[in-house]
């Protein structure tokens, strides 16, 4: 049976759930069924009743106000029922240690959730014109579960983020893979059975990227299990 993976839709300024049909295809082709998981904190628990995966995806800041900080003057206006619901599904996931996978924004939520903070702005790692380019490579720290799942210390990705995690890391967290001005790239909680988030967005890179299939396929393998 296939497994079935709760995905957290963007919010559109029409008040309606998108889902960009990337993740989906990346999620699909090795074996998974999605559940678009609307914004209700309410039916977390049910959510994870039904999931045997959690994907956070990218999107729009998260306010600053969930990690102590004033907001700077280049984060995007935040959208509070987002951060609301993924912080909370986040923590419970985490504690349900129920297979999770965040990415760009998603690997932020993760951070924040677990008590870390974020960097609201850098310059020149924003190129949303290039998502399926190999825009900066990654150095992977070897020994991490995400390199085990890559099988190598570098690697090449796009990079569409103006946001980051900043200097406080959450609890249990650990960097797992960094860009070469010193970016976190990558975070995982090791102690999880599954709990990685990237900055970038490795749905845009699986058809061409070997490496990049093999995240979605070992998050999907560990939802099985």
């Amino acid at each position: 049976m296939n497994p079935i993976i709760g995905i957290t839709p963007f919010f559109t300024d029409e008040n309606k759930y998108s889902l960009n049909v990337k993740y989906a295809e990346a999620l699909s082709a090795h074996g998974a069924t999605l559940l678009i998981l609307p914004y209700e904190p309410d039916s977390i628990d049910t959510y994870l009743r039904l999931v045997s995966g959690i994907v956070l995806t990218g999107g729009g800041d998260v306010d600053p106000i969930h990690y102590g900080d004033p907001l700077h003057e280049k984060t995007e206006a935040p959208t509070p029922a987002r951060d609301t619901f993924e912080l909370a599904l986040c923590r419970a996931a985490i504690a349900a240690d129920i297979p999770l996978l965040g990415i760009c924004r998603g690997a932020q939520v993760m951070n924040v959730a677990l008590g870390g903070n974020l960097c609201q702005h850098i310059d020149g790692h924003s190129h949303n014109d290039r998502r399926t380019e190999h825009v900066h490579r990654l150095d992977v720290r070897m020994g991490s579960k995400y390199a085990s799942i890559v099988g190598r210390s570098e690697l090449g990705v796009n990079s569409v983020h103006h946001q980051c995690v900043g200097d406080r890391l959450g609890a249990g967290v650990s960097v797992c893979a960094t860009s070469p001005d010193g970016i976190v790239e990558a975070i995982e909680v090791a102690a999880n059975k599954f709990a990685i988030g990237v900055q970038w967005h490795p749905e845009e890179l699986v058809s061409t990227d070997p490496n990049h299939a093999a995240l979605f396929r070992a998050f999907v393998a560990a939802a099985k299990v």
